[in-house]
């Protein structure tokens, strides 16, 4: 890594060590202040900005630890107009459990009637994040967003309608 140590650029050594005594990386993910790696022996390890994802909480890391893969994962944060906003993590493991760390201003906490629709949930479909929030579509086509309810992290009730008819998303971005 290289660029500015606060924002990821430098790898901590006990992250190093880990690196280093990996075959590889499965999975590898970033925002705009933290990284993300999970090893192919399963170790999860990330770097940055603590507050922003860079540090991953115990009860996350013990999650992450227990698996066996990742099905899915998804970064939030950017910097925008002058200011940064977010930077945040959601990984959705094979055995369908949900995590989320960094801020939570910006979809680093799932509230709970999102995270019973995600847990009830066989796989994910399709997830997008902005900046602010996180855009998940499950297998059995529930739709939930959470983060910054006035940048994405809430569906409007007509959007909601349209979703809840489809019976699937061919395309979807965000800004």
């Amino acid at each position: 890594a290289w660029g500015g140590s606060s924002y990821g650029g430098e790898i901590p050594a006990d992250v190093q060590s880990v690196l280093d005594a990996s075959a590889g990386i499965d999975t590898i993910a970033s925002n705009d202040r933290a990284f993300f790696v999970r090893t192919s022996e399963g170790a999860n390890v990330a770097w940055g900005d603590s507050d922003l994802g860079g540090e991953i909480p115990a009860n996350v890391q013990s999650v992450l630890d227990a698996s066996t893969g990742i099905e899915t994962i998804a970064s939030s944060g950017g910097y925008y107009g002058g200011g940064y906003f977010g930077g945040t993590f959601f990984v959705r493991t094979s055995e369908g459990a949900n995590v989320v760390w960094g801020d939570s201003s910006y979809g680093g906490s799932i509230p709970a009637d999102v995270q019973s629709v995600l847990d009830a949930s066989i796989g994910i479909n399709t997830i997008m994040a902005t900046r602010h929030a996180f855009f998940v579509r499950t297998s059995e086509g529930a739709n939930v967003a959470w983060g910054d309810p006035m940048n994405g992290g809430h569906i409007p009730s007509d959007v909601q309608s349209v979703l809840d008819a489809s019976t699937g998303i061919d395309t979807i971005a965000s800004s």
